[in-house]
């Protein structure tokens, strides 16, 4: 009878609510910066040049 008088009610149980997904972060200019510039497309440079190829498909 001691050890229950000594015994606190119980508390009441916590909710707990565990949500688990994915955050996706993407880097963005500073806000006010106005629409994003494109840079222009730019092709690599030859590493043959036409004359060569030519050159090569004749041999």
């Amino acid at each position: 009878r001691q050890a229950a008088a000594r015994r606190a009610g119980r508390a009441p149980e916590q909710v707990v609510q565990v949500q688990i997904g994915r955050l996706e972060v993407t880097a963005g200019p500073p806000p006010g910066a106005g629409p994003p510039r494109r840079a222009p497309a730019q092709r690599p440079a030859a590493t043959v040049s036409l004359a060569d190829y030519l050159d090569r498909e004749r041999e």
